[in-house]
């Protein structure tokens, strides 16, 4: 490139540089055509640099300067602005979006004569020169894009031309993917892709630098929320919080932001990202949670979605207005009034007629010969038994998920329950030993 301006300036510029020359060295300045200006005498500096323009190096300052008076020294430009370098490089500019020195003056960004790049910048480094323009892109955040980091601006933007905005070499997502290929790789191979990255990755990354891991625009539970608002006023409500949510990587701790083999975007199957927690005893200001993960090792016996792998048919993994957020109504007490309403969270899929009719034949075998003892036990109205208050929710190695044990305030209630041909027999800290037989049912007073 060369440098494009008007004559005047040429004729200025020029006259003040052979003043130097002459105080410097005492040489006067030519008043006729010599063979080439860049002799020791005159403008040697313009050879000494790593890279020279190729009508500079040839000696030959014609193609791009033309005499104007030998007797003053004065010289024009063969052509003027950006169409002098056009004679011999790229053309004028065609593509939709065009930088702006690109049409106003080559030399905002190139020497027009030599150079310590190849491209004869005016600077040393491509990032310094975008610099000089692009002050707002300076490295700020702990968190620096790679290209950015090492100064090459030119792996994502083109310099000149281009037809796609920001000057970009393609589109934001093709750029993007030029190099995180592992990830395009991934949206091709899960069933579920979040919508912005197969639109806009910078919906939720910055370009350049960022205060956030990954480049995000904001720390990952506002990222998020900067589109599931709706979540946000939802969370606002509940009662009882998920820590997930709030600590570390926040919803990252759960969830992949690109692409799952889950609808909900989950990195994994849910009971095995809730076990990255629940594999130790958590106490909390309200409660113990016990070791879930040593629940289900141990026990041979799982609750139907666990052995399907999945937490969320119980528990709303945000948060909850019900304890242990759970996703639906279901007693908190050992003991509580029964209402159908209150056992919400088993009847979504359990029969609830299980707990409403006295006397059944086919509801369920926990029976008495056709007394229902579900019905017995849990539909009272003052001291009904809970369904925690015999069954364990997560597994057991009792038959259908009968429990070992219950806590009962500071007493741990020891069940111990048999199965027989056409029966069971239970014995616990609530009665004595008691047996029941669907074909030939025991004789028991009930009103004791």
């Amino acid at each position: 490139m060369v440098i494009a301006i008007r004559p005047l300036h040429i004729v200025v510029l020029i006259g003040v540089f052979s003043v130097g020359i002459m105080t410097a060295r005492a040489v006067e300045r030519p008043t006729e055509a010599v063979e080439s200006c860049l002799t020791g005498e005159c403008h040697s500096d313009l050879t000494q640099r790593r890279f020279l323009h190729g009508p500079v190096a040839q000696k030959d300052c014609s193609p791009c300067h033309v005499l104007v008076s030998a007797q003053k020294h004065t010289f024009a430009l063969t052509t003027e602005g950006p169409a002098l370098c056009y004679v011999c490089h790229e053309a004028e500019p065609t593509l939709k979006f065009v930088h702006s020195p690109f049409q106003t003056s080559c030399t905002v960004c190139h020497d027009a004569h030599t150079g310590d790049s190849r491209d004869l910048l005016v600077t040393k480094t491509t990032e310094e020169l975008c610099r000089k323009c692009h002050i707002e892109l300076a490295r700020e955040g702990a968190y620096v894009h790679g290209p950015v980091a090492v100064g090459d601006c030119l792996t994502c933007h083109r310099a000149h031309q281009s037809d796609f905005p920001k000057l970009l070499v393609s589109t934001k997502q093709e750029v993007c993917f030029d190099c995180h290929t592992e990830i395009q790789e991934r949206l091709a191979e899960q069933a579920t892709v979040h919508d912005p990255i197969t639109k806009d990755c910078l919906t939720c990354h910055y370009m350049h630098a960022s205060p956030y891991e990954f480049l995000l625009r904001h720390d990952p539970k506002d990222t998020c929320m900067q589109c599931h608002q709706n979540l946000v006023e939802e969370m606002k409500e509940f009662q009882y919080h998920h820590n997930a949510v709030s600590m570390s990587d926040q919803c990252l701790n759960c969830h992949d932001p690109h692409a799952s083999p889950t609808d909900q975007l989950l990195k994994d199957f849910s009971m095995d990202i809730c076990l990255e927690c629940h594999d130790r005893k958590i106490t909390t200001a309200n409660m113990v949670i016990p070791d879930i993960k040593e629940q289900l090792t141990t026990n041979s016996n799982l609750h139907g979605p666990l052995r399907e792998k999945n937490c969320l048919p119980c528990h709303n993994v945000h948060g909850s207005n019900t304890f242990r957020l759970l996703a639906l109504d279901f007693p908190e007490n050992f003991y509580a009034p029964f209402e159908v309403e209150r056992y919400e969270l088993c009847f979504h899929c359990h029969e609830k007629n299980l707990v409403l009719e006295p006397k059944t034949t086919a509801l369920t075998d926990f029976r008495n010969g056709d007394l229902n003892l579900h019905f017995l036990h849990v539909n009272k109205k003052e001291r009904g038994r809970s369904c925690r208050a015999c069954h364990a929710e997560h597994a057991s190695n009792n038959p259908v998920h009968i429990r070992d044990a219950v806590p009962y305030g500071n007493w741990i209630l020891r069940i111990v329950y048999t199965e027989t041909e056409n029966g069971g027999r239970c014995f616990t800290g609530c009665h004595a030993e008691r047996t029941y037989d669907r074909v030939t049912p025991v004789q028991y007073d009930l009103s004791q």
